[in-house]
């Protein structure tokens, strides 16, 4: 089977039932990304030709040093409010996936992302830092 991607281009040449699978990834965790964030959580998953990005941030509470995923300060630069939050939020967690790993590379990240999206949704209250949008 041919790959999609043309030799001349630096993406990893996918094959046609790779791209669909790692699409059809990509888009269950963009619908899980956005059902945190409309229960309150901020979540920003984005895309942008071969690459895709997820920031899972996480409130700030009161005077603390925001820590990322490993515990280690998060950078400065990495602290948002968004109109309708109660609070600030720090970058938790950050993953770049860009087309040039290999399918089983992106697959165990996709796979590694879906994880940390999961546990954000279980333990949704420690993510939340603004009401839940209210679905009429």
């Amino acid at each position: 089977m041919e790959p999609l991607t043309p030799p001349q281009q630096s993406a990893a040449p996918y094959t046609r039932k790779q791209l669909m699978a790692l699409s059809a990834f990509i888009g269950g965790l963009a619908m899980l990304s956005f059902s945190l964030n409309r229960r309150g959580a901020h979540t920003v998953f984005h895309s942008t030709g071969n690459t895709v990005r997820l920031q899972i941030l996480k409130p700030v509470q009161g005077d603390e040093l925001p820590t990322d995923l490993a515990g280690d300060p998060a950078p400065l630069d990495s602290t948002y409010q968004r109109g309708g939050d109660t609070c600030h939020s720090a970058v938790y967690f950050e993953g770049v996936l860009t087309a040039d790993l290999s399918y089983t590379q992106a697959q165990a990240m996709l796979h590694g992302w879906n994880d940390y999206l999961t546990e954000a949704d279980k333990n949704i209250e420690a993510y939340r830092c603004r009401e839940a949008d209210i679905i009429g």
